[in-house]
C-alpha cells in the first residue's frame, strides 16, 4: 500500500502551522527516490551460491594452480592453522566485494583468482588479475569453462569501480541499499554512507573467530539487522533522522557561533572599554567649569536618550512591519487558492452546460426510437444530416429498410434525467462559486487591511527617522559648543575628548551592531529548533508505524530463532526477544534473561548460527528477508576447543546439513579434526595432512 505523504504532512502542519505553511512542512518531509515507500518486506527469493574458486599464483618460485568445485549445503577446508584457509576465504570476499584483506606477503604470491558463483537463475564468474601494478577485474555472466569466446558483462582497472560494480550487481539481486547516516565534522555536516555498503552486508555472511563472541553484523549492526529483515519504513526512519541531526549540527554550529559571536565582536570588551572611556570623559571635564560642562552634557544626554527612545520605537515597528509582511504572503496564498476553487467551478459549469445541449440533442435527433444511432451511411460511409434523423423520428420508419419503429420512451426518461443532474451539479458549483467568492470578499478585506496597516508602518518609520536625523542636528551643534568651550578653557582638553569622544562613538556603533545580529542570530536559531521539532514527530511517527507494522515479522523470527536453538541442541533457552527500537536480542532460559555476551562459550557459535538460519527460514517459510542465504565460518573453534564446544558445533553442522543442504551453503575453515566426521560427501571436504598447506 502507497504512504499517503500528503496526510502524513497535513497531520505534522496542524501541529506547526503557527510556524510554517503546508508547502514548507513538505519541504522539511520530503524524501528524494520515493524514500517513504522504499522499503518493503517481501523477500526476492533469491540466494547466493558459490560454485568454484581457481587460485592461480606462484609461491616458492614454483608455479601453483588450486582449483575447488563448491557445493550447496555444508562443505569444509580441513587444515592447520596459517596453512591457506583464511587465504581462500578472502580471495573469495576480494571477488565479491572488491575489498583486499591479504597480507603483503600473500598478495605477493596470488596472480589470479577466478569465482564462479549464481544469483538464483544467474550465473556469474568474476575473473581477477593481480600479477600487474594495478586490479584488472572482469565479470562475465557464464560459468568459468565457458568464458573463453564469451564477452564478459564488464572490465575494470580500478578496485573502487568494480566494488561500485559489485555493490550494484548485489543491491539489485537481493534489494538491498544504503541507509545514509550523519557524519559530523567541527565545521561541516556530511552525509556518508560509506560503512553501509555492500562490504556491510557481506559481514553477515563472513564471520572470522574474533566474530564469534558478538551477535553484531559489522560496525552498523542494527541498520545492517534491518536490511536484512526488510522492515517496512527503515529508509525513512533513517533519512529523517539524518535531516534531522544535519538541522540539529547547523543549531549546534550557530549557537558556537553566537557564543563567540558571528559578527567577530568581543561584546564584553567593548562594554569595558565604554567604561574606560567614559571615566576617562569624567575625569578629563573635572579640569573645567564643572557647571557649564555639565549643562551643554545634560542637554547632549536628553537629546540622545529621546533618540534612543525612537530607535526602540523604530524597532518595534520593524517587528511589526514584518509579521504583517509575512500575513500577506499568507493572505495571497489563501486568495490564489480561493480563485482556483472558483476557476475550476466554472469550467465544471461549462462543462455541465455543454452535456446538457449534447443530452438535448440527443432527444430532439429522435435516437431514442432505436438503440442504434446511425451516423454514417453503412455503403458510402457519408456523415447522415439531422433532417434525415428527423423525418425518420416523425415518420417512424426506418430511413435503412423502411420498417416501422415502435418508439422507446425509455431512453427519453434517461437523457432527461441526465440533463436534470447536470442542472443540479450547475447549481451546486454556482452555490460553491458563491460560497468561494464570499471567502474570497474577506480575504480581500484583510489583505486590504493588511496592506492598510503595512502602509501606515512603514510612513510611521519614515516619520520617526526623520524625528532621529532632526535630534541628531541639535545634538551635532551641542556637542560642537561643548568642544569649542573646553578647546577655549584649555588647549589639552580638545584633542583628548575629541580622541575619547570618537572611541565612544565606535564603541557604541559596535555594541549597537552586536545586539541586531544577536537578535537575528536567536531569530534563525528559533526557526531552525521548529525545524527540528517537525522531523523529530515525522521520525517518531514513522518509528510507530515501523513497530506496528514491523510486530509479526519480529514474532514469527523469535518463533524461528528459539526453534533453531533448540534444534541446535540447546532446549534450556525458553524465549527469544528482540527490541523492536534497537533490535538488541536477548534470551529467555526460564526467568534468567540474558544478552548474547552473557551466555556461554560453548553456546555462543550455536546462538550466533540460529540467528541466520532463522534470517533464511523466514525468507524460506514466510517470503521475508534478505539474507543471501550463504554463510562462511573461519576458525569457529579454537584448537583447544573444549568437548563440549565442539560436540554442539558438531551437532550445529549435522543440523544444517540435513535440514537445509539444498536452500543454504555453509562453508567451514578450521584446524579442529574432530569436525571431519561431519562431511560424508567427499567432495564436500577438502583435508590436508598435518603441516600441508591448502595449495
Amino acid at each position: 500500500m502507497k504512504f499517503k505523504f500528503d496526510e502524513f504532512a497535513k497531520y505534522i502542519h496542524e501541529k506547526f502551522s503557527s510556524d510554517f505553511t503546508i508547502k514548507e512542512i513538505k519541504e522539511l518531509l520530503y524524501l528524494e527516490e520515493d524514500g517513504y515507500n522504499k522499503s518493503i518486506p517481501d523477500s526476492h527469493q533469491k540466494r547466493l551460491l558459490l560454485k568454484r574458486i581457481i587460485l592461480k599464483g606462484t609461491k616458492d618460485q614454483e608455479e601453483f594452480i588450486y582449483d575447488k568445485l563448491l557445493f550447496s549445503g555444508v562443505s569444509m577446508w580441513l587444515a592447520d592453522n596459517l596453512k591457506g584457509k583464511s587465504t581462500i576465504f578472502k580471495a573469495i570476499g576480494f571477488a565479491l566485494t572488491g575489498r583486499d584483506k591479504f597480507t603483503p606477503m600473500v598478495k605477493s604470491w596470488i596472480k589470479q583468482i577466478s569465482l564462479q558463483f549464481s544469483v538464483h537463475n544467474a550465473e556469474y564468474t568474476v575473473v581477477l588479475n593481480l600479477a600487474g601494478a594495478q586490479l584488472k577485474a572482469f565479470v562475465y555472466g557464464c560459468s568459468i569453462d565457458n568464458i573463453e569466446g564469451t564477452e564478459e558483462l564488464a572490465s575494470f582497472k580500478s578496485r573502487d569501480s568494480f566494488t561500485a560494480y559489485m555493490q550494484n550487481l548485489f543491491f539489485e539481486e537481493f534489494g538491498y541499499y544504503p541507509i545514509k547516516r550523519v557524519q559530523a565534522t567541527q565545521s561541516s555536516v556530511n552525509l556518508s554512507d560509506a560503512d553501509l555498503s555492500w562490504v556491510s552486508y557481506y559481514s553477515s555472511i563472513y564471520h572470522q573467530s574474533k566474530d564469534y563472541g558478538s551477535l553484531e553484523i559489522g560496525n552498523q549492526h542494527s541498520m545492517v539487522f534491518q536490511m536484512l529483515l526488510g522492515l517496512q519504513y527503515t529508509y525513512s526512519i533513517h533519512a529523517l533522522d539524518v535531516k534531522a541531526r544535519k538541522v540539529e549540527r547547523e543549531l549546534s554550529l550557530r549557537n558556537e557561533e553566537q557564543k563567540q559571536d558571528a559578527t567577530g565582536i568581543d561584546a564584553q570588551q567593548l562594554k569595558t572599554d565604554l567604561e574606560k572611556i567614559e571615566g576617562e570623559i569624567v575625569k578629563l571635564s573635572s579640569s573645567l567649569n564643572k557647571d557649564a560642562i555639565s549643562t551643554l552634557e545634560e542637554n547632549i544626554r536628553i537629546l540622545q536618550n529621546s533618540r534612543e527612545v525612537l530607535r526602540r520605537e523604530r524597532i518595534q515597528n520593524e517587528e511589526k512591519l514584518y509579521k504583517f509582511r509575512k500575513s500577506a504572503v499568507d493572505l495571497q496564498s489563501q486568495l490564489e487558492d480561493k480563485m482556483d476553487k472558483i476557476r475550476q467551478a466554472n469550467k465544471e459549469i461549462n462543462k455541465q452546460r455543454k452535456l446538457i445541449i449534447e443530452y438535448q440533442e440527443y432527444i430532439d435527433s429522435g435516437i431514442f426510437f432505436n438503440d442504434l444511432v446511425v451516423t454514417e451511411c453503412p455503403h458510402c460511409d457519408h456523415e447522415v444530416d439531422r433532417v434525415k434523423l428527423k423525418i425518420e423520428k416523425e415518420s417512424k420508419v426506418c430511413m435503412l429498410c423502411d420498417h416501422q419503429m415502435e418508439e422507446k420512451h425509455g431512453d427519453t426518461m434517461v437523457w432527461e434525467q441526465r440533463k436534470r443532474e447536470a442542472d443540479e451539479e450547475i447549481l451546486n458549483n454556482k452555490n460553491l462559486i458563491l460560497k468561494q467568492e464570499e471567502l474570497l470578499n474577506e480575504l480581500k478585506e484583510a489583505a486590504k487591511f493588511n496592506k492598510d496597516n503595512t502602509n501606515e508602518i512603514q510612513h510611521e518609520i519614515g516619520l520617526i527617522e526623520k524625528e532621529i536625523s532632526g535630534l541628531q542636528e541639535e545634538i551635532v551643534p551641542l556637542e560642537d559648543s561643548l568642544s569649542s568651550y573646553i578647546e577655549t578653557s584649555s588647549q589639552d582638553y580638545f584633542p583628548k575628548l575629541e580622541g575619547l569622544l570618537r572611541r565612544k562613538v565606535d564603541v557604541e556603533s559596535q555594541l549597537e551592531k552586536f545586539e541586531r545580529e544577536r537578535e537575528n542570530l536567536g531569530n534563525s536559531a528559533n526557526r531552525i529548533k521548529k525545524q527540528i521539532e517537525v522531523l523529530r514527530l515525522g521520525h517518531n511517527l514513522m518509528l510507530n508505524r515501523r513497530r506496528n507494522a514491523g510486530a509479526n515479522i519480529l514474532k514469527e523470527l523469535e518463533d524461528i530463532m528459539l526453534g533453531q536453538l533448540h534444534a541446535l541442541g540447546l532446549p534450556s533457552y525458553t524465549g527469544v526477544e528482540i527490541n523492536p527500537d534497537n533490535f538488541v536480542i536477548r534470551y529467555h532460559q526460564g526467568l534468567i534473561v540474558s544478552n548474547f555476551s552473557d551466555i556461554s562459550e560453548g553456546e555462543q557459535l550455536r546462538a550466533k548460527l540460529a540467528l541466520y538460519l532463522s534470517l533464511i527460514e523466514l525468507d524460506l517459510s514466510k517470503g521475508l528477508g534478505r539474507h543471501p542465504r550463504l554463510i562462511i565460518l573461519d576458525s569457529p573453534t579454537k584448537e583447544e576447543g573444549d568437548l563440549q564446544f565442539v560436540e554442539g558445533l558438531k551437532n550445529a553442522l549435522i543440523h544444517i546439513e540435513k535440514n537445509f543442504a539444498d536452500k543454504v551453503q555453509v562453508i567451514v575453515g578450521t584446524a579442529n579434526r574432530e569436525l571431519r566426521t561431519v562431511i560424508n560427501n567427499p567432495e564436500k571436504l577438502e583435508y590436508r595432512g598435518k603441516s600441508e598447506f591448502m595449495f
